[in-house]
Formats: C-alpha cells, structure tokens, sequence
C-alpha cells in the first residue's frame, strides 16, 4: 500500500514539474520573459534535473544576456 501511494505521489510530482514547464513555454512565447523564467525555476525546484526545464531556463538567460546565471 506504502509504494502504491509513492508512486501515486512521485507521478503527481512530475505532472507539477511538467506543468510547470508548460506555463514557463506559454509565458516565453507570450514575450512574458520574467513569468517564463519563475516557472521554469519553480519546475527546476520540484525536479533539478528535469531537462526541458533547464533548456528552456538556459536559454531565456542566454537570449536576456545573463548566460553566466545557468552557470550557477
């Protein structure tokens, strides 16, 4: 029963960090640069290694001039 609810858990974790994302395309395709980039970070916090997000976070930094910030 513990792992089913683990599982349940982590699936629903993704979504978020998923969702997240989502917003964060929106936002950067609405020219919402600020809004793109807090969703990004915020899917980045629920999930570090969740690549679109780092991709997308990289270069909505590169494009803005601060490249040096995906660095850190």
């Amino acid at each position: 029963m513990a792992e089913s609810f683990s599982r349940t858990q982590s699936a629903s974790s993704e979504q978020s960090v998923v969702s997240c994302y989502n917003e964060g395309v929106r936002y950067r395709k609405a020219g919402l640069h600020n809004e793109a980039e807090d969703k990004f970070r915020q899917a980045l916090l629920r999930n570090k290694r969740h690549v679109p997000s780092i991709v997308g976070l990289g270069s909505l930094l590169r494009e803005s001039g601060r490249a040096e910030e995906g660095n850190r």
